[in-house]
């Protein structure tokens, strides 16, 4: 019991080690722990000015226009980091489902010339130099430590978490433990993986119509509220400028907010980014995740327009 606990404590000092080293670290494994950081910094953003000039903020319209822009930075300072996290995350896990089935191929060639798996495994851990090759020799290491062959490489389809590998492993670890003879199913587990790639690859072709489509109705409407903004609106103001200077009282157009309709058309516009991002991903890669690209792009379109622009 005191080794175990003793191994524990070493473990947990390991892993803060670790993390002291590569802060980063943790966030590329999980994206929402960029969060921590971000969060707190995207507060500070947003209060340090408002504590600063709280005592020239009367009125809640003049609240809103303080804290306009400084709401939109705190938002990509939360956003961007968590994006980038994300896209790299994914890019790796990509790049590993790329080279699962060409792995399963190596074991299944190797397997066929009369090589265990055991053996193909210890053989692949040191000649591999893709991707997969710090995950093949982490499946050795268990093996050397004791762990049975199917431990790990189930411990290899915990650590990963992706469909395919998931699906591979339990069919090959079910045929280890029927029969030492698992050519077939390593054949069998390598055209299974090679064939879903392309599946995806393909639905992923196909899908990018609509996140074009999201992107062309998104520039549709920025462009008709800009239009709105410096012609129809701009003209009625206009005119409740000149029935004031007339001494008429204008009805609606005589107390007509240029600013306030453009401030809410700004808004319309970052909002319709946000969510229109988080659907062209929810759509184009079947992860809301995957939008936030799409979202940080389209807020800052509509940002810069309003801010530059109008």
């Amino acid at each position: 019991m005191q080794i175990y606990e003793g191994f524990i404590r070493s473990k947990k000092q390991l892993n803060l080690n670790n993390t002291l080293k590569n802060p980063l670290a943790p966030m590329f494994t999980k994206p929402l722990f960029s969060a921590i950081v971000t969060v707190p910094l995207a507060l500070l953003v947003l209060m340090i000015p408002f504590a600063l000039n709280m005592h020239s903020i009367a009125t809640p319209a003049q609240l809103v226009d303080f804290i306009d822009d400084k709401l939109v930075l705190s938002l990509f300072i939360i956003l961007i980091p968590l994006a980038i996290f994300h896209e790299i995350k994914n890019m790796k896990k990509k790049r590993i489902e790329n080279n699962f089935p060409d792995m399963l191929k190596k074991l299944a060639i190797t397997n066929e010339t009369g090589i265990t798996l055991r053996d193909s495994i210890q053989l692949m851990a040191r000649s591999d130099t893709n991707i997969l090759s710090k995950e093949i020799k982490k499946i050795w290491n268990d093996i050397t430590w004791g762990l049975e062959i199917n431990d790990s490489l189930i411990r290899f389809a915990n650590r990963l978490r992706t469909q395919v590998i998931t699906r591979s492993l339990s069919l090959i670890t079910k045929a280890n433990e029927s029969s030492g003879d698992i050519g077939e199913a390593l054949i069998v587990a390598a055209r299974d993986a090679a064939s879903e790639q392309a599946m995806r690859r393909e639905r992923s072709m196909r899908m990018m119509i609509y996140i074009v489509i999201i992107y062309i109705s998104f520039l549709v409407f920025v462009g008709v509220i800009f239009v709105i903004s410096t012609t129809f609106l701009a003209e009625m103001a206009a005119a409740g400028e000149k029935m004031a200077a007339s001494g008429s009282s204008g009805g609606f157009l005589g107390s007509f907010d240029l600013d306030a309709y453009t401030q809410l058309f700004k808004h319309a516009a970052l909002i319709q980014g946000l969510s229109s991002g988080l659907m062209a991903g929810a759509m184009g890669e079947g992860s809301v995740m995957s939008g936030l690209k799409h979202s940080i792009i389209m807020m800052t379109i509509g940002f810069v327009i309003f801010t530059l622009f109008i």
